[in-house]
């Protein structure tokens, strides 16, 4: 029997909030924690209350706060991360009235209650249900209402943040007009309201006359490429350009330019650089090269290589060993020479994962660590040999 709002209102507000306390209080695994919980509640209720007890653990990567914060799986999934929402805001100026709509959990909405008056707007009454307890300590005025986005008055909104649903018909779509709102609703509530910033998925298709007039930026944080931002209007800093953001645990680094192509060569040189994730996905490593110094090993630029050592909050740079075509048994000897027990794979444009090439490549003894990189030249797979990074990012 599918979980209700009811449900959820026996959790926050009714009896559900003290055995919640309970179980969150509990040091018992989950799989004792049930038994105890059945003796005295339904299996709904029990099944409840150890979701939460689960998701509260897993939200604690995004949120500060999490431990007392509601949330669904589904909710916690789109939700943005604590400091990327904290980040985002900062475009919107302070005591400003901005809408978010398709709010969720309020992962955004938080951060936006923080600067100014804020409504949020989500059409499943469950979501605008977590949301109200989630933003109950906002330092301005927020009022969520259940209604669907289309329906919205913008006329007294300064601003507006959207997160159009990209799952329609349970299927996950890259292209706007399969969005919920869709392409040309979102274009109309870009007219009306001018100041529209739209988060999509990295690999949302931005060939499209639609974002002519926005700054697409990248925001990555805990090594991946976390959201697109299609900011407008005067959210936007740098219009008809992309932005990559790089987030650490404690600050922020921005690339801006344009896709460029940039020299590509078969030659592997002193240290193989790794743009970050967002670089990447704002598909500016070609940009980022050419201005860096460094030199493409494969088309997009997923692995870069040069003979200068730089520290750089955009890639991660690695010293190489060895470079070759991919030989299992010669990696292996190589490996074993090096006394290299301890190997972290990396893989671009081939169809042999990280762990079957460590099945075959690596010795099972050895007290030293390396990182081999293979991808594809050509029709050729090659590996690259390196020492463990010489710079990170958090």
């Amino acid at each position: 029997m599918p979980i209700g709002i009811d449900e959820y209102r026996w959790m926050i507000e009714g009896e559900g909030k003290s055995w919640l306390a309970r179980a969150m209080a509990s040091s018992d695994p989950i799989h004792r924690l049930i038994p105890q919980l059945r003796k005295a509640l339904s299996a709904e209720q029990t099944s409840l209350l150890v979701e939460q007890v689960q998701l509260r653990a897993r939200a604690e990567q995004k949120f500060s706060n999490a431990q007392s914060m509601y949330f669904t799986a589904a909710l916690l999934e789109q939700a943005t991360d604590e400091r990327v929402a904290q980040l985002k805001a900062t475009r919107f100026a302070r005591d400003t009235t901005v809408a978010d709509i398709c709010c969720g959990i309020g992962g955004d909405l938080m951060a936006l209650a923080q600067r100014g008056p804020t409504l949020g707007v989500d059409r499943q009454e469950i979501a605008c249900y977590l949301a109200t307890s989630n933003v109950a300590k906002a330092i301005h005025d927020c009022q969520i209402l259940e209604q669907d986005a289309l329906t919205i008055c913008l006329d007294e909104m300064d601003s507006v943040h959207i997160d159009p649903d990209r799952r329609v018909g349970g299927r996950r779509s890259i292209r706007l007009e399969n969005h919920e709102p869709a392409r040309d609703q979102l274009l109309e509530m870009q007219r009306r309201c001018g100041n529209l910033a739209i988060k999509l998925a990295p690999a949302t298709d931005t060939h499209d006359d639609f974002f002519q007039d926005a700054e697409l930026e990248w925001i990555g944080s805990r090594r991946d490429c976390r959201q697109l931002m299609s900011w407008f209007g005067n959210l936007s800093r740098e219009p008809n350009r992309r932005t990559a953001t790089v987030m650490s645990a404690t600050e922020e680094h921005h690339w801006v330019g344009e896709i460029e192509e940039a020299d590509i060569t078969e030659t592997v040189g002193v240290f193989l650089v790794e743009p970050h994730a967002p670089i990447l996905a704002a598909d500016l490593a070609g940009h980022m090269a050419n201005r860096e110094g460094l030199q493409r090993l494969i088309p997009g630029g997923g692995y870069l290589t040069t003979d200068r050592w730089s520290d750089s909050p955009f890639y991660d740079t690695y010293r190489v060993q060895m470079s070759m075509a991919y030989r299992p048994k010669r990696i292996r000897a190589a490996l074993s020479i090096r006394n290299i027990g301890q190997l972290t794979v990396k893989t671009r444009g081939v169809v042999i994962s990280p762990d079957q090439i460590r099945r075959e490549c690596c010795p099972k003894k050895g007290g030293e660590s390396a990182v081999l990189f293979v991808y594809r030249w050509g029709e050729r797979i090659m590996a690259v040999l390196t020492d463990p990074k010489s710079a990170a990012i958090d």
